[in-house]
Formats: C-alpha cells, structure tokens, sequence
C-alpha cells in the first residue's frame, strides 16, 4: 500500500465529503420545533430547532447546511487531486529525466 498512498488518500477524502453531504441534507430535512405557538400539533423533542421562530431555525438551519456543503466540495476537490496526482505518478513511475545532456 506504500506505492499507492494517494489512492487511499482519495478515498478517504471522498468518504469524508459523503459525510458531509448526509449532515447537510439532515440539516435541511430534519427539522422539528415543539416551541411553537400551536402545542397540539408540535410533539416531541426539539430536532435543529435553536430558538422559538420557525423562520429563525431555518435560516441556522440553511446556514449550517450550505457550509457543509462547502466542505463537501473541498474534500471532493482534494479526493481527486490526490486521485489524479496518483495516477500521474503511475504513469509516469520509470521513467527518467532525459532533458539534461550527458557531458
């Protein structure tokens, strides 16, 4: 595993960037505010609620998802950076500086 560590590099970076894919769609998706004015349709506990107003936990809520998607994006972007730096260097692995005149 030693010759090819970029590989496993990517791979991990792109595990990392699925992650934060799934926490930004829970971000998005999950959403449940038992605080609000109506208590008869509101149950249960508090999930990516921080304040009492809907419109306020939303915007958190939008706020936090959009930054992990960034993230998300970087990790992508470094995944297959390493990928392609692997491959470079597979391509590329006998052969030898030829631009250099011998004296």
């Amino acid at each position: 595993m030693g010759e090819k560590r970029l590989y496993a590099w990517s791979i991990l970076s792109g595990l990392v960037s699925v992650g934060f894919i799934i926490a930004g769609f829970y971000k998005i998706l999950a959403y449940n505010n038992p605080y609000e004015d109506d208590i008869l349709t509101s149950s249960g506990d508090a999930v990516n609620a921080y304040v009492g107003a809907d419109a306020y936990n939303l915007i958190i809520n939008g706020t936090y998802a959009t930054a992990f998607f960034v993230l998300a994006a970087g990790f992508l972007i470094v995944a297959g950076l390493f990928f392609l730096a692997q491959t470079h260097l597979d391509i590329h692995a006998g052969e030898t500086d030829t631009s250099v005149e011998k004296q």
